[in-house]
């Protein structure tokens, strides 16, 4: 061994590299999840903002229908060729269907999740601010990882929770989005349609390579 190596300065230089390292590793980890939880919480703003505004629409346009059955002339019914018998059941099915939209509306809450979704999305663009902040510092920054990473962890549990159904879809589409960001940023003429199919091909041939290599088919015993 060279004396170097067994100096207490070279082990203390090697002590802090370590811890450097470590840090930085444990830095780019929680950045990724941070800026992956915002592409989550993101695509479901806009998915719960689209089904509650279906939502509405259809609920708008029943009760209109209703309405208009409920206060509209026999004689104007009758002139369109329908009568009384069919007026009472459109006014019957529209009141059912406006009924049963409603409680829906109360249940699943879609304007509510939206709000709750959109408010993680601003806490945790603030956040991606602050650990890409902390990346571009040049000199040891531990303790602002640490205080950093403390703050991450209290206010995502404070956040709306990912249904674990969809989280794997959802986490599939922020990597199929960095995917696609990458290679756009080197070739902007592309098209997008055309980037996703190629993508779905080449990690559909990495996982059967992969599934083959740690599955191997067994090979026939010899006699």
């Amino acid at each position: 061994m060279r004396d170097s190596d067994s100096a207490p300065g070279y082990s203390n230089e090697r002590t802090q590299g370590k811890s450097m390292n470590s840090t930085e590793s444990h830095r780019d980890k929680r950045k990724s999840v941070v800026e992956m939880m915002t592409t989550i919480h993101s695509s479901l703003v806009h998915k719960y903002k689209l089904f509650s505004t279906l939502l509405d629409a259809f609920l708008v346009v029943t009760s209109v229908t209703l309405l208009v059955f409920t206060f509209v002339d026999p004689v104007i019914l009758e002139s369109f060729g329908l009568g009384q018998v069919f007026a009472r059941f459109v006014i019957g099915s529209a009141s059912i269907v406006v009924c049963v939209l409603s409680i829906l509306s109360y249940v699943v809450d879609w304007r509510g999740r939206s709000v709750r979704h959109e408010q993680a999305f601003r806490t945790l663009i603030d956040l991606n601010a602050e650990w890409r902040l902390v990346s571009t510092l040049g000199e040891e920054t531990s303790v602002e990882v640490l205080d950093l990473d403390k703050k991450t962890t209290l206010l995502m549990n404070q956040m709306i929770t990912i249904n674990d159904k969809h989280f794997n879809a959802l986490k599939s589409k922020h990597f199929k989005k960095v995917a696609i960001g990458k290679i756009l940023s080197q070739n902007p003429s592309i098209s997008i349609l055309t980037l996703k199919i190629a993508l779905l091909i080449k990690d559909t041939q990495v996982a059967l390579r992969q599934l083959k290599e740690k599955h191997p088919k067994e090979t026939e015993a010899t006699p």
